[in-house]
C-alpha cells in the first residue's frame, strides 16, 4: 500500500505544495510508492492577494484538469478534525457524509480567514472586507452602486481600515475604481505605515498615497462603525461619515497559537505542538 502525503487546502501554498511533492515523488521514481492527495471544499484556486481588484469574482481558477493531468488525487471535503495520533483526518462533504482519510505525512495549507474582534461596536454588522471572493464581491457591487445613491459627503468616503500591505493596495486601487470626488481615508492604529513591510518601501508608499490624494490616519484605532460612519478611538474622538468602511486587518489560521492569531512553527515549517508531520 502506497505512502500518502495528504496536504489540506487548494490555496498557493496547498497547490504547490501538492506540486513539489509530485515533482519529488517523479524524481526519485516513487510514482507506485508514494500518493499525493489534496482536501479542499472545491478543487478551485482563488486568487486572494488580488481581490482587491475591480470584479473579484473572476480571481478564481479550476484546479481539477491540472490535478487529472499531474495525477494529483483530489477529494472533496472541509475538515474537520485532525488526529495526529491516529494519523488521520475527519472531513465532510455531500457526496461521502462524514468520513476519515488516513494519512503519513500531513501539510495544513487551510488559509485564514478575517477576524472581527469584538470590541468594536458594528463592525460585523457595516463592515465590508475582501477576504473572500463573496465578500470582495459584495463591496464590489456596493462601489459600483454607489452613483445611484443620494449625494452627500458620506457617500463618497471611503474608509479602509489597515495599512499593512493589503490595505494599501485596496486604498490606492480605489481612486481608479471610483473615480474622482471620493474621499479615501486610510486607518491603522500603528504608528507607521505598512509595519511588517519594513522602512525600505514606506517612503515610496507615502508618496503614492499622497499623489492619490488619500487621507492617512496613523495612531487611529476603530471605536465604533454605524450606518452613517465609523469613530475612531483616539482622543479626541471624531466621527467620520462614510459610505463605505473596508476592515483588512487580522486574519485568523485554523489553529491560533499568538495573539496575532498566527501558527508558530518550527524547523521545515512544523507546528509547535505536534509530535509529527
Amino acid at each position: 500500500m502506497p505512502q500518502r502525503i495528504l496536504i489540506i487546502g487548494t490555496g498557493f501554498a496547498g497547490l504547490w505544495s501538492a506540486l513539489s511533492a509530485k515533482r519529488l515523488v517523479q524524481i526519485h521514481k516513487k510514482e507506485n510508492e508514494v500518493e499525493i492527495v489534496v482536501v479542499a471544499p472545491q478543487p478551485l484556486l482563488v486568487v486572494r492577494p488580488r481581490l482587491y481588484e475591480d470584479n473579484p469574482s473572476a480571481m478564481v481558477h479550476d484546479l481539477e484538469p491540472l490535478f487529472q493531468a499531474t495525477n494529483i488525487a483530489f477529494v472533496e471535503g472541509f475538515v474537520e478534525v485532525i488526529d495526529t495520533s491516529k494519523k488521520n483526518i475527519l472531513f465532510a462533504s455531500e457526496a461521502t457524509g462524514i468520513a476519515t482519510l488516513g494519512y503519513d505525512r500531513l501539510i495544513l495549507a487551510a488559509g485564514s480567514s478575517v477576524v472581527h474582534p469584538r470590541g468594536v461596536d458594528g463592525l460585523s454588522k457595516y463592515a465590508f472586507d475582501i477576504d473572500s471572493i463573496a465578500s470582495a464581491s459584495t463591496l464590489d457591487l456596493h462601489l459600483k452602486n454607489r452613483p445611484n445613491l443620494p449625494p452627500s459627503k458620506a457617500r463618497d468616503t471611503v474608509v479602509v481600515c489597515g495599512a499593512g500591505f493589503t490595505g494599501i493596495e485596496l486604498a490606492t486601487e480605489l481612486p481608479s475604481r471610483i473615480g474622482s470626488g471620493v474621499r479615501i481615508v486610510l486607518v491603522d492604529g500603528a504608528s507607521e505605515l505598512g509595519t511588517q513591510l519594513g522602512p525600505g518601501p514606506r517612503p515610496a508608499i507615502a508618496r503614492a498615497l499622497d499623489e492619490l490624494g488619500i487621507e492617512v490616519k496613523l495612531g487611529s484605532a476603530i471605536a465604533s462603525i454605524d450606518k452613517t460612519g465609523v469613530t475612531l478611538r483616539r482622543l479626541p474622538k471624531k466621527k467620520t461619515n462614510l459610505g463605505a468602511f473596508v476592515w483588512m486587518r487580522h486574519c485568523a489560521c485554523p489553529r491560533p497559537m499568538t495573539s496575532l492569531s498566527r501558527v508558530t512553527l518550527l524547523t521545515f515549517l512544523l507546528i509547535r505542538g505536534a509530535t509529527s508531520p
